[in-house]
């Protein structure tokens, strides 16, 4: 078994997109849904709250649509939802706080650690 690993710079391509988002999941999910079905569930240019909301919603139907497609019989139906916040960013290409732009899409941890 081989693991399939990809590499996106997100710096090129979150200009072209209207909210960057980032979904991983495990095979459960994917037995259920396709790639536009998830998208068009958890894009959302909102605010935090309402992509909490987004996200929240989404985890119910995904949970009622696996209850009636596998019943009792559990399978893995893991899912790691990650929003990016658009920041602003200085003419050099540094969001202005010495550290190169690490920051400029504004992910963050629980804890709110850059």
């Amino acid at each position: 078994w081989v693991p399939e690993v990809s590499v996106v710079d997100l710096e090129q391509v979150v200009e072209a997109l209207r909210a960057p988002v980032l979904f991983l999941a495990s095979d459960g999910f994917w037995d259920l849904w396709s790639y536009q079905e998830v998208f068009e569930h958890i894009v959302c240019d909102g605010t935090p709250a309402e992509r909490e909301e987004k996200a929240m919603a989404y985890m119910r139907l995904n949970q009622a649509k696996g209850q009636a497609e596998f019943g009792e019989s559990a399978d893995n139906m893991t899912g790691i939802l990650v929003y990016f916040d658009r920041v602003a960013v200085g003419g050099d290409g540094s969001d202005g706080d010495g550290d190169g732009g690490a920051d400029e899409l504004g992910a963050r941890g629980g804890d709110g650690a850059r």
